[in-house]
């Protein structure tokens, strides 16, 4: 038995949370006989993730397991390795569209409304506040975006949105963004990050040493994302278990192949650990 995981791209820290949970169950399995392969995509592609899906659909393969890039264009040839015998189950993102039959990952427009909530706050209901996304055009990056910015105009009217900005989920461009926003001298009191590079964001609110009046909200508990909560320049981080994403969609994907086992729920949603600087060691411990 193969089994075929499909990363978004492998420069996203996260990624490499997820590969643990992929190994780990990579290592469970071996002695089955079940090889688990993981795809090291260099860049975040919607049309590269598509040429992966149809070389797949070719091989002997067992199932797949993907984070797709876009739910809308992955859904034909996420259809197509179907409709040819192997399963596919998606993490982080997902394409609900398509006839993949599990997905586990975290609500992403809740976990949004979550962070906007508490970002607000963090303000008292009031500041300008500025968002980073990855992509614009990513449906789960969109949906952190969307349900941030419902929150912030329902319950904290008196906070401004000034800017939106796009950083591919690379640090330097969240960095590059915040240097150049803060030159500007219009007031920034908040920064909110959707996916990957806060710690970019954060190291220039470090040198500025504007810590002090800028509160940052952001997600995940990579190593330099905890360094600056521990440090109080990022003020709080949500964290979506990458671990059990890459672990629980491997296993999921074996005990439906070997033994016809569906899993209880078409979707499994993650719980949203919420770290700041008084309880980070707590939350780190736990899982990460």
């Amino acid at each position: 038995m193969r089994i075929v995981v499909v990363p978004f791209a492998v420069y996203d820290p996260f990624f490499i949370q997820v590969r643990a949970g992929v190994e780990a169950a990579r290592n469970e399995l071996e002695k089955n006989n079940v090889i688990v392969e993981w795809l090291n995509e260099e860049e975040a592609k919607v049309e590269r993730q598509i040429e992966v899906l149809e070389k797949l659909q070719k091989q002997d393969i067992s199932g797949i397991v993907i984070c797709p890039l876009n739910r809308y264009q992955l859904v034909d040839p996420i259809n197509r390795c179907v409709d040819d015998g192997i399963p596919v189950a998606t993490f982080c993102l997902d394409a609900p569209e398509s006839k993949r039959f599990f997905h586990i990952g975290q609500d992403l427009k809740k976990s949004g409304r979550l962070a906007g909530y508490i970002l607000g706050r963090f303000l008292c209901g009031k500041g300008n506040v500025g968002i980073i996304t990855g992509f614009f055009n990513v449906e789960g990056h969109e949906e952190r975006r969307m349900g941030f910015i419902e929150v912030i105009k329902k319950e904290f009217p008196n906070i401004s949105i000034i800017w939106e900005e796009e950083n591919h989920d690379h640090w330097e461009e969240a960095y590059e963004i915040v240097k150049n926003r803060i030159n500007t001298n219009v007031k920034i009191d908040g920064i909110y990050i959707t996916a990957g590079g806060p710690f970019g964001a954060a190291k220039v609110v470090e040198e500025y040493g504007k810590e002090k009046g800028i509160s940052i909200a952001c997600f995940d508990f990579i190593p330099e994302t905890i360094e600056y909560i521990r440090k109080g320049v990022i003020d709080l981080s949500i964290g979506q278990n990458p671990f059990a994403q890459g672990y629980r969609a491997v296993m999921t994907i074996y005990g439906y192949v070997s033994r016809q086992n569906k899993p209880l729920r078409e979707i499994e949603f993650i719980n949203p650990d919420i770290a700041f600087k008084e309880n980070l060691e707590l939350i780190t411990s736990m899982q990460y």
